[in-house]
């Protein structure tokens, strides 16, 4: 495998590749919007961007599989034991992106281990790049960028179209002070930055829709690593709920 800095650059660069893929389709009057499942809408959008990732990783290093959430049907017995593995979500917020809402991201992260080891972000209709590895740190748009310890009078994020409502004792259990709906693996990208605290989600929700933004999380520390509760590779790769944050 190529060092994490060098294979960062290169994911990077496929997510702009990606990201410019979706762009002519963003508030398009003629974009087609198809259901591949229950509450999980599709458009031409994901599919081209997916196929610059996977083709593009491919490219990199054939020997690192990949799981895609545009591919996800690989059986359990087939990945269970990767120890090294790409997870990709090649339009996040796909709600966001049919809205009109400028809050949906190209995701691709590396896994080792069941942890991301590596994780970019990219948020093409705002200009937005973040990236983070192990060895690294986290950054945004070339920057350094530090996540925040801060115990009280906490800002909390949840999804845009995926929430429920937080109970009161959840308020006082996190210390929370306010509450702010934000699309996609935004939400990790503005705890990483410092300019949000936790992350609530009690619906369920699928690996590739958090790899990345995981990644940006736990090496946005300044010193260490900030815990989070996630392990990668399970056999349904769904989530039912997170708290990312809580490690204060």
């Amino acid at each position: 495998m190529k060092n994490l800095k060098e294979l960062s650059i290169q994911s990077l660069e496929l997510a702009r590749q990606a990201g410019a893929k979706t762009l002519p389709y963003f508030r398009s009057v003629n974009l087609k919007v198809t259901e591949k499942g229950q509450d999980s809408p599709l458009t031409a959008a994901d599919l081209e961007s997916n196929q610059v990732i996977v083709d593009g990783l491919a490219k990199m290093d054939s020997s690192i599989p990949i799981i895609s959430e545009e591919n996800a049907q690989i059986p359990y017995a087939q990945r269970k034991d990767w120890k090294l593995f790409w997870i990709v979500d090649p339009l996040d917020g796909t709600k966001e992106f049919i809205a009109g809402i400028p809050e949906f991201t190209v995701n691709i992260a590396l896994i080792e281990n069941g942890i991301p080891i590596l994780g970019i972000v990219t948020a093409p209709a705002l200009d937005l790049e973040y990236w983070a590895t192990r060895s690294d740190g986290c950054y945004k748009n070339g920057e350094r960028v530090y996540s925040r310890k801060q115990l009280d009078n906490r800002v909390a994020l949840e999804s845009r179209f995926h929430s429920k409502d937080i109970a009161p004792e959840m308020k006082s259990k996190y210390h929370i002070g306010s509450m702010d709906k934000v699309g996609s693996s935004l939400k990790f990208a503005k705890i990483a930055e410092g300019s949000a605290d936790i992350y609530i989600r009690h619906n369920p929700i699928m690996e590739w829709d958090v790899a990345a933004g995981d990644a940006l999380f736990r090496y946005s520390a300044r010193d260490g690593v900030r815990k989070s509760p996630l392990i990668y590779n399970q056999e349904t790769l769904k989530i039912l709920s997170l708290v990312i944050g809580d490690d204060i």
